[in-house]
């Protein structure tokens, strides 16, 4: 059956796999640019004219427009971040491309699409006039498809294939941090070289030279990747030193008789669980992350200042707390204790919505409350990048894992952008600013809640078969039960 097959990692990954890691993480932090978008898209109104302005509108305002005297408002930054989130985990593309063709490929393919996209948008900045949203926000898609998407993706699969599992934990864990980090770093930095300061003027800031800077920091980590990536497969997969896992389980031949082909592999039940818990249910809290300033103005009790750093701690909190827990329960569970994790992290949204869900309902609340679900939920939500990793390590074929984690993404994507279009936030009062009341959160939170229960009876069912599973040898260790054909008996070809 399809958790017959697997690929061969060694117990202790070499060391050039945790330099691998530190290439990944350095990666992770130059690509940046979207989680501190909310500080440098007012660079954008130095250049571009803003609509009903008069004096200082920009220097379209007083020179020949080419693009036709276009000009932004306040809805374009956001429109702007839309193709930003659009193009970042619309990752399907580089994870057939990384299956298909290698992770030379894949980063080569990223590598061009940062500089199509990054250098289209210093071209229009040079260019001048206020150029339509939507051409910018091509060059945006294009950036974050390049670096968030496929760089990112290729760093990730190299890791999940080199490292074992029962390490994959601390891996993915270690590059999610980094990118959480970026944000933090590139708002800093931003801030202090840049001029991006809170309530900044924008005559006074320097968008392009921190697109620029950007850029280069992006191109220097996209080019260690596209050298090292490929060696570090070889490395990996070549090495006849390299000792095999031991498994309680009869040797595999690898002939295509036995290799699950790709639609096995996204109609399986593993599947439909990893898109319903990692994609649907955790796009609930990447939509959340739109509207968390509006959140303390509906509820008084919630400090603003304290209640701002809250989804920033759980996130990667979370991360470093779940990295530790995830890889221990491979090592003493293997996958049957995985996919009990998975319950874990689906309990915690359910959990986390529904109490919200409440609270919103009935108008009022304790803002502890609010707080330690808001923790509950992004702990949870930085805690699925590495039960995700690890499942999709024990549970598919590795030839299988780009496209599995592209289309992770990509249905996240997908979800966040269909609940965002049907369960938005509300504005029952008509507020032009960020202000809300409660019931202007019933509809999210209420539908992240029904996402989250509705996807536990396939988490269950993943887990009970998992454990039911262990009866058999050949089912013990999923995936990674599986070794090729052997040419002794202590280790793989």
């Amino acid at each position: 059956g399809m958790a017959a097959l697997a690929a061969a990692s060694p117990k202790r990954p070499p060391w050039q796999a945790w330099c691998f890691l530190a290439l990944a993480m350095v990666l992770n932090l130059a690509i940046g640019s979207a989680p501190s978008y909310s500080y440098w898209k007012v660079g954008f109104y130095k250049h571009f004219t803003l609509c009903g302005t008069e004096g200082d509108a920009g220097p379209a305002s007083s020179s020949k427009d080419p693009w036709g005297g276009a000009c932004w408002d306040h809805t374009s930054l956001s429109s702007l971040y839309s193709w930003c989130i659009f193009g970042g985990f619309i990752c399907i593309t580089p994870g057939i491309l990384f299956d298909r063709c290698g992770p030379r490929a894949t980063a080569a393919y990223g590598l061009v699409l940062v500089n199509l996209g990054i250098g289209g948008m210093l071209v229009l900045l040079h260019v001048g006039g206020t150029p339509p949203v939507a051409l910018v926000g091509i060059c945006y898609a294009l950036e974050e498809q390049g670096g968030a998407a496929s760089l990112y993706m290729v760093a990730v699969c190299v890791l999940v294939r080199s490292f074992p599992s029962h390490l994959v934990g601390i891996a993915s864990g270690g590059v999610a941090i980094a990118f959480g980090l970026s944000g933090l770093l590139w708002t800093t930095l931003a801030g202090s070289l840049f001029g991006f300061v809170e309530g900044a003027d924008p005559a006074k800031t320097h968008l392009v030279e921190f697109l620029t800077l950007v850029l280069m920091a992006t191109d220097v980590a996209g080019v260690a990747i596209f050298l090292s990536a490929p060696r570090m497969l070889a490395l990996v997969e070549d090495d006849d030193n390299a000792e095999q896992e031991p498994y309680s389980g009869h040797a595999v031949e690898k002939g295509d008789e036995d290799v699950p082909r790709l639609t096995e592999s996204i109609c399986s039940l593993d599947c439909l669980c990893l898109m319903a818990l990692y994609s649907v249910v955790s796009a609930q809290v990447i939509g959340m992350s739109s509207y968390l300033s509006s959140i303390p103005t509906a509820f008084p009790g919630v400090h603003p200042k304290v209640f701002s750093m809250v989804p920033f701690v759980a996130n990667v909190g979370g991360r470093v707390l779940y990295a530790l827990v995830v890889d221990t329960l491979t090592r003493c569970g293997g996958r049957p204790a995985i996919t009990a994790g998975n319950i874990w992290i689906n309990v915690l949204y359910v959990l986390c919505f529904f109490a919200l869900g409440a609270v919103a309902c009935t108008g009022e609340g304790p803002g502890w409350l609010i707080c330690l679900m808001v923790a509950l939920g992004y702990s949870a939500y930085g805690g699925s990048v590495c039960f995700a990793s690890s499942f999709t390590k024990l549970s598919f074929f590795d030839g299988h894992v780009g496209v599995l984690i592209g289309l992770l993404f990509t249905v996240a994507a997908l979800a966040s952008t269909i609940f965002s279009m049907f369960f938005d936030v509300g504005n029952s009062q008509g507020s032009s600013g960020v202000q809300r009341v409660p019931s202007d959160f019933v509809a999210p939170w209420v539908a992240g809640g029904v996402a989250a229960l509705v996807a536990l009876p396939v988490t269950l069912l993943v887990a009970i078969r998992a454990l039911h599973g262990k009866r058999d040898p050949e089912e013990m260790g999923g995936y990674l039960a599986v070794r090729s054909v052997q040419t002794g008996p202590e280790r793989g070809p």
